[in-house]
């Protein structure tokens, strides 16, 4: 099964493609709408296959403070 790669748009208005996923955690839905960065924005030289790892990723980096 192969997913087709989309550009997403990120905040900055460039285009993300492996994109953090980030929850805003102070709007009411609790983390139901996403927002995507692109990995300029998040000055990360990493990128990841799943959206799942990603957030993982990003979790544990602010869980340590980052």
């Amino acid at each position: 099964m192969s997913e087709e790669r989309t550009f997403l748009p990120c905040k900055c208005g460039g285009k993300a493609i492996n994109c953090w996923v980030l929850r805003d955690y102070n709007d009411e839905s609790k983390g139901r709408w996403h927002y995507h960065k692109c990995r300029r924005c998040q000055n990360e030289s990493q990128s990841y296959p799943t959206l799942e790892e990603s957030e993982i990723a990003w979790n544990k980096k602010v869980n340590n403070g980052g």
